[in-house]
């Protein structure tokens, strides 16, 4: 959950800096950039989904994994 988060927000910071940078050029001219709440919200919301999803794979995988085995592994 925490890697989903920074992945977030890192998503959120890139997306901010792009703004910025084309906000200067002639293709921003003719586009209107804008960063609201909801946007925010909606893209920390798929990040912990997809953080989420990924996460199951490996959680059903250690489920089906005798605890005594696992511990006579490491």
């Amino acid at each position: 959950m925490i890697i989903s988060i920074l992945g977030g927000l890192l998503a959120i910071f890139v997306q901010y800096l792009t703004m910025l940078l084309l906000s200067s050029s002639s293709l921003g001219k003719e586009l209107s950039f804008q960063i609201t709440w909801l946007n925010l919200f909606f893209a920390m919301g798929v990040s912990l989904l997809f953080g989420m999803i990924s996460a199951i794979a490996p959680a059903l995988n250690a489920m089906r994994i005798e605890p005594i085995n696992a511990i006579n592994r490491t």
